[in-house]
């Protein structure tokens, strides 16, 4: 091979390319802009809808939203989650025209395609919304580390979980589940949580003990001040409860303007109660 057809190779050979913040160069110093490949992260989205197909082999179904957009190919997997009339189901429980809510990952390149995350019957999904902004009562079926299953004076179960942060008060004491025993009174204080299950937050003996443990956590209290003494207010709060609070370090002259019989305002530190159980507030605002 000649020294001329080696030097004619060499001309026409691809060259190699090198990165240059991100762009490719070639050795002649051409900029090549690559393209991304990255898809788009899948959002979770809840859809309301009738169920138009479904396959239990294939693990698919199709939803028509309520909305009228498009309809969406749903993908099962095997970790999906199915409730119908409150109760624990599975996806044959379900068929073709149902009314359901599901619980949907889907991408924003592909809003017709979605993977399932928790399909329940609309009428639950509703029930478990309204249970979500009210202060739900009913006796104990079951209580446990993991679940309190409660019946409500209509005969329907709910079944809440429960995680090391679920606060139990009974006899207006900190209590625990086994506190909790069967046919016992109940009251439950939930939000939704992502996968659309009821997560407690508060567990009582009463309504009126829940909604006080919830607001026993709260930055603001509203009530009238009933005594001030040695540093400290007794507050009886609008929920009814009455609670002893610290006045703090450096507030004590805001606070010797404020005298018993005062409805107030009062603005609580964050952190802790002390070791008897007081919050501690640094300055309040007449309520009425």
């Amino acid at each position: 091979m000649n020294a001329f057809f080696l030097l004619t190779l060499l001309c026409v050979a691809p060259q190699p390319l090198r990165e240059a913040g991100g762009v490719a160069v070639s050795a002649a110093g051409e900029v090549q802009q690559r393209t991304s490949t990255k898809r788009p992260a899948a959002q979770t989205r809840t859809v309301v809808g009738v169920i138009t197909a479904l396959s239990a082999e294939k693990n698919t179904l199709t939803l028509q939203p309520d909305n009228r957009t498009s309809s969406i190919a749903v993908t099962i997997p095997a970790d999906a989650a199915f409730t119908r009339k409150n109760e624990i189901a599975k996806l044959t429980d379900f068929m073709i025209k149902d009314h359901v809510s599901a619980r949907l990952s889907i991408r924003p390149d592909k809003p017709t395609e979605g993977v399932l995350k928790t399909l329940k019957d609309a009428a639950t999904a509703a029930e478990t919304r309204k249970t979500a902004t009210a202060i739900y009562t009913g006796t104990v079926v079951t209580s446990s580390l993991t679940n309190l299953d409660a019946k409500s004076a209509d005969g329907k179960t709910t079944r809440f979980r429960v995680s090391e942060k679920t606060i139990f008060i009974k006899n207006g004491k900190p209590a625990k589940p086994s506190d909790f025993l069967a046919e016992a009174p109940v009251a439950v204080i939930a939000r939704s949580s992502p996968s659309g299950s009821l997560l407690a937050s508060h567990i009582a003996d009463t309504a009126a003990a829940a909604e006080q443990t919830k607001n026993d956590s709260q930055s603001t209290w509203t009530g009238q001040v009933t005594e001030k003494k040695d540093g400290k207010l007794t507050l009886k709060r609008d929920d009814g409860a009455v609670r002893i609070v610290q006045i703090a370090d450096g507030s004590s002259a805001l606070f010797d303007k404020l005298t018993p019989g005062r409805t107030v305002h009062l603005h609580l530190l964050k952190g802790e109660a002390d070791k008897d159980g007081h919050r501690t507030t640094d300055k309040f605002t007449n309520a009425r």
